[in-house]
Order: C-alpha cells, then sequence, then structure tokens
C-alpha cells in the first residue's frame, strides 16, 4: 500500500511540501489587519504602501493618513497590552482548585 502511494504520486513527496512552503512564504503576505491587531506595525504599513502602489492608487496623501492611522492603533495596541496577564504553565497549579482541575483534565484524556 505505501509503495503504491510513493510510486504513483498520490502521496506529496518532501520536495513538494518544501516547494509549497517556500512559495507560500515568498507570494503570501499576512494581511494588515492580523498585523496590526500583533503589533507589527512597520510590516502593515510597508504591506499597505505596496497593495496601494500595485493599484496604482499612491499618493503622499494617502501616506500621511496612513502615518496617523496607525499611530492611533499602535496606542491602542499599548493600551490592550498592558490590562493583559501572562499566564505560564505554572498557573495551573497555583492554587488547589485549579491543580484539582487541571489533573483531573490529564487524567481524563
Amino acid at each position: 500500500m505505501a509503495s503504491y502511494l510513493l510510486s504513483s504520486g498520490r502521496f506529496p513527496s518532501g520536495q513538494s511540501m518544501v516547494e509549497a512552503a517556500w512559495m507560500r512564504r515568498r507570494l503570501l503576505e499576512e494581511s494588515p489587519r492580523w498585523l496590526v491587531q500583533k503589533g507589527k506595525m512597520d510590516e502593515a504599513r510597508r504591506l499597505l504602501v505596496k497593495i496601494r502602489k500595485i493599484d496604482r492608487l499612491y499618493s503622499e496623501e494617502f501616506e500621511k493618513d496612513l502615518d496617523e492611522v496607525l499611530r492611533i492603533e499602535a496606542e491602542k495596541h499599548a493600551k490592550s497590552n498592558k490590562k493583559k496577564k501572562k499566564y505560564t504553565f505554572i498557573h495551573l497549579f497555583c492554587t488547589w482548585k485549579m491543580m484539582a482541575q487541571t489533573l483531573t483534565f490529564i487524567v481524563g484524556m
């Protein structure tokens, strides 16, 4: 069965998977919205300018407006990051109740 899949070309080879990953990385970019949500304002700006140039809608006024919008979004992102708590694996065992729930979940798997 395995030899049939490998010899007939029905099973992707390692080379084709590497090529697909390379093409995805090279040709497809992250969306500007996702980049802004993750706080990567410079990459989002670069991508939005690139899109506008491809669409032949680029202007200096657009760039000024874009800088203003990204500044506001950066401020929002900075405020929301201050509020978020960073949890680690240790937090699953910090109280007796959490430890009991965690161990019950692990044993139940």
